[in-house]
């Protein structure tokens, strides 16, 4: 039965961008879905301390996506494998990127995401030197953290963004920051030598940050929301989520919100149909996106089964309305322009 004019869909796909422009792929029916979007795609404003579509997700649930949502605790706090643990501390994610030097200076690229194998890899290489230092070497699932048990005072620059800017403006700052650089500087130098057939050299480390900015509801008080535990207060209702994905399952348990989040099912289905408002964040093979999400995702907005579709692409988004006009006369365009 079609839906109301309010029933809409959020979509949100972390780590997009930057696996489309690597494969090249033709998505058909992300750009048929495009192609209903008045404005188009349009770049996404985000916070340093986060991945693009972290911002994207918690603007989506009408939150404040900077310093009160911290990426590597949120994300440990989400995993299946942490069990929803909560530690104090300083968490930060551990990225295995490539470091080169040009005429430019030293420049970074993300390198892809990790293995098993390579995880017990950089574990032998920088055992020794934690084994003597306040840091630990934390995995769960296919994420890598390092964790300090002091509240360090430091604000990190995503990987994601700091690949794109020089690597001098992006570099840890704060009281503590001084500790934190020193950590990165002595970690490539373990791993420089003793790393085998990988495409990394060097780790980059972030997902904390400083309180910076007011918290949009009073009742939440975090203090520094990288190291102090989540107050019980932070209550808030959040709309439905279907996910896979770490960090946002960290979001709703720090909101003890955990009823209305929902693990997401292989593909789009009529979960997505049978109410007013639902979020989905997917994280999968460009291929199976484009088959199990988008191709399903046109059709419920051509049949009138939703009436507006938001979609994230982890940089950039589109606000996609059912429009008959558009739906017959709007030419189709190649993505050819998505962020880096």
């Amino acid at each position: 039965m079609p839906l109301s004019a309010r029933s809409s869909l959020v979509l949100v796909f972390p780590k997009f961008s930057r696996e489309f422009l690597r494969r090249a792929m033709r998505l058909p029916s992300l750009e048929h879905l495009v192609r209903y979007s008045r404005n188009g795609l349009q770049a996404t404003e985000s916070a340093p301390e986060l991945e693009a579509w972290q911002c994207e997700l918690l603007r989506a649930l009408k939150l404040n996506e900077r310093v009160r949502y911290p990426s590597a605790s949120l994300t440990w706090r989400g995993a299946d494998g942490a069990g929803g643990a909560e530690e104090t501390g300083t968490w930060l994610h551990a990225q295995p990127v490539m470091l080169t030097v040009s005429a430019r200076g030293v420049e970074m690229q993300l390198a892809r995401p990790w293995t098993s194998q390579s995880m017990a890899v950089v574990e032998q290489c920088i055992k020794d030197y934690l084994a003597d230092s306040d840091w630990s070497w934390r995995t769960v699932d296919k994420h890598a953290f390092l964790h300090n048990k002091m509240a360090l005072e430091v604000t990190t620059t995503s990987a994601q963004q700091a690949a794109r800017a020089s690597l001098r403006d992006v570099q840890p700052t704060g009281p503590d920051a001084i500790e934190l650089r020193r950590l990165m500087t002595e970690l490539q130098m373990a791993m420089h030598e003793k790393l085998g057939d990988v495409d990394f050299n060097s780790l980059w480390v972030w997902g904390t940050a400083l309180r910076t900015s007011i918290a949009i509801n009073d009742s939440i008080s975090l203090g520094n929301a990288a190291s102090k535990p989540y107050d019980s207060a932070s209550e808030i209702s959040l709309p439905p989520l279907w996910t896979n994905d770490a960090y946002s399952r960290g979001v709703y348990r720090m909101h003890n919100s955990e009823a209305n989040c929902h693990d997401l099912p292989h593909q789009f289905d009529t979960t997505f149909t049978a109410g007013e408002h639902a979020i989905a964040v997917v994280r999968d093979d460009l291929a199976v996106i484009e088959q199990n999400w988008f191709a399903p995702a046109l059709n419920a907005l051509d049949r009138g089964r939703i009436r507006t579709v938001y979609l994230h692409l982890d940089g950039c988004y589109a606000k996609i309305e059912r429009s008959p006009w558009r739906r017959w006369f709007a030419r189709s365009q190649p993505l050819i322009e998505l962020p880096s």
